[in-house]
């Protein structure tokens, strides 16, 4: 019974020792003391408790920021907003682009026929 807790309690440091480095927090004092001696008290384990409540609010701050970062982030309906949007200008920008062609074609038609008409009526226009 005695080496099954020591065992558990081996693996318990191990994986906190894990834990604790990928989360870039300081080792705790209680894993060497714990490993030193091959058996942790009571003191120990509260201690290890304290650090793994110190390791979940760690934990719960990431995935609070994490959180906020993704509803900061556009939703596709509010991409699909931009898009539709951006839809309808291109589109006006295009209509307004035939319509000055098409004008630019009729002044030259107004212009041409306004020097046919002036020739034929014998009035000189300045160029």
């Amino acid at each position: 019974m005695f080496e099954m807790r020591q065992l558990s309690c081996t693996k318990c440091l191990i994986l906190l020792r894990r834990h604790f480095t990928r989360l870039k927090l300081n080792i705790p004092k209680v894993y060497n003391l714990a490993t030193m001696n091959g058996v942790a008290t009571k003191g120990d384990i509260k201690d290890i408790m304290k650090q793994i409540d110190h390791m979940a609010a760690k934990i719960v701050e990431r995935f609070d920021r994490i959180e906020k970062s993704l509803e900061e982030k556009a939703t596709k309906d509010d991409i699909r907003k931009i898009m539709d949007t951006l839809d309808f200008i291109s589109k006006r920008q295009e209509i307004s682009d035939d319509e000055r062609l098409v004008m630019g074609h009729q002044l030259e038609r107004l212009d041409q026929w306004t020097h046919e008409l002036a020739k034929k009526i014998g009035y000189k226009l300045s160029t």
